[in-house]
């Protein structure tokens, strides 16, 4: 036997509108803040390396030998291991 499909109360088809158009904002301001957070990542990156190149080449002048990552994230101010990971994604590309 077929039952026939009961329609939703107005209020509840008005609710369900307004959760998906809130969905949609979200999902886009979520997309916004990845774009966002690539960029800052990509300018961070761009000057991490102008900083590491240029106290490497200073301590290499001043010590006479390649610095460790220790010495060189010190005379930086940078954690290790950002110098690793610079060194790392360097010798990948």
């Amino acid at each position: 036997m077929l039952v026939p499909l009961q329609v939703a109360p107005p209020d509840s088809r008005l609710a369900a509108t307004v959760a998906a158009h809130h969905d949609g904002l979200l999902a886009e301001a979520i997309r916004q803040m990845a774009r966002e957070l690539r960029e800052y990542d990509a300018q961070r990156r761009a000057g991490m390396d102008e900083v590491l190149d240029r106290t490497v080449q200073y301590l290499f002048n001043h010590l006479g030998r390649w610095p460790t990552a220790g010495e060189t994230a010190q005379a930086a101010g940078v954690c290790v291991e950002d110098v690793v990971d610079d060194r790392l994604r360097r010798t990948r590309a």
